[in-house]
């Protein structure tokens, strides 16, 4: 969420994207340019929650490019799902390839001829803000169930309500093991609803199931609406598992319990009753 967002933070992932656009933008008034070209994310038109300042400096590319159309420059903004060879949907494919593992759960990927083909379609188009996604609509609504309830989306959608299909649980080299508490439990539904995974063992690496660095963001955004916990992600993703992330919950919320009152306690557990 934005408010847990401080100046550092929101700097850190802005003043390459929003710094380097303006740079370019103004050493270029006076080139005699056909194309510029603006790699945008599809995280600016969809959202992402824990990714509020990645989303926001994806967002200045795509208002750069109807600036320079403003003022009758060439530029076109490419908001572009995840393409195939980098990031960690790249590492976890490989790594239930390498097991002989099913990846049908996984993020679908633009691959990169594929990539480079639309982009040559692209340039040869008079659009300002375009975005690329490897899935159609059906897909994408079933891989990101809150896109359906955005105006445009349920402008094209028609009358259809569109179920998250559920995959089965790939088979990892480490047993399934069952949830034992509470907290696991609910990490359990909230894992389901984010990979489509149809049963989740608490020892399952998260990026091995199909999970990658923006979705593990969301889990821990869930975890600090329903928790109020804010559990550092250089620290989760080290080892993303439910065992883990509960018990650092856990330990967060004796923490919390330590430093409260007698009577802050008392309070605390009459509104958990409520």
């Amino acid at each position: 969420p934005l408010v847990n967002l401080n100046e550092d933070r929101m700097k850190n992932v802005m003043r390459t994207k929003v710094e380097g656009t303006w740079n370019l933008h103004q050493n270029s008034l006076e080139l005699d340019l056909d194309h510029f070209i603006l790699y945008s994310s599809a995280v600016s038109v969809l959202g992402s929650p824990g990714q509020g300042n990645y989303s926001a400096a994806s967002t200045y590319l795509d208002c750069m490019a109807h600036y320079r159309h403003s003022l009758r420059l060439p530029a076109i903004s490419v908001n572009w799902g995840p393409w195939a060879d980098v990031g960690l949907a790249v590492e976890a494919s490989e790594k239930l390839t390498d097991q002989d593992l099913s990846t049908d759960h996984l993020v679908k990927m633009i691959e990169i001829e594929q990539g480079f083909e639309v982009l040559d379609l692209l340039l040869n188009q008079s659009v300002t803000q375009i975005t690329v996604l490897p899935f159609d609509l059906r897909n994408l609504l079933e891989l990101y169930p809150p896109a359906a309830s955005m105006p445009f989306f349920n402008g094209i959608k028609g009358g259809d309500i569109h179920v998250a299909k559920l995959y089965a649980r790939p088979n990892l080299k480490q047993s399934y093991a069952a949830p034992s508490n509470e907290i696991e439990h609910k990490m359990v539904e909230l894992w389901q609803q984010t990979l489509h995974i149809d049963r989740v063992g608490i020892h399952d690496s998260f990026f091995e199931l199909g999970g990658d660095s923006v979705l593990a963001a969301q889990i821990l955004g869930k975890v600090r609406k329903t928790y109020g916990i804010n559990i550092d992600p250089k620290d989760a993703f080290q080892f993303f598992t439910i065992e883990r992330i509960a018990k650092m919950i856990e330990e967060e919320i004796l923490k919390q319990i330590e430093s409260m009152s007698e009577e802050e306690v008392q309070k605390h557990l009459s509104n958990e009753e409520k």
